[in-house]
């Protein structure tokens, strides 16, 4: 288990103590999406130049974490 915190930029971080880890209940369809991203993602891994091992499951097509300035941009572009 892992916690992200905005502290100076995005920061993970394992949790304080073993009890503050939560499991997160996915449906049948997200796992389905979750699988499909990681066969895109590994194809994007094979194609890239260079790749930013990061251990996320959503990065930049470089591997990177995401910026959260990109991230909030491309959801206002989908609710337009």
């Amino acid at each position: 288990a892992q916690s992200l915190g905005l502290e100076a930029g995005l920061v993970g971080s394992k949790p304080k103590n073993t009890g503050s880890g939560r499991a997160t209940p996915l449906s049948p369809g997200a796992v389905e999406l979750l699988k499909r991203h990681r066969k895109t993602q590994a194809a994007e891994r094979l194609a890239a130049v260079e790749w930013a091992n990061s251990d996320r499951v959503f990065t930049s097509t470089a591997g990177e974490l995401l910026s959260s300035e990109n991230v909030r941009r491309q959801w206002y572009r989908l609710l337009e």
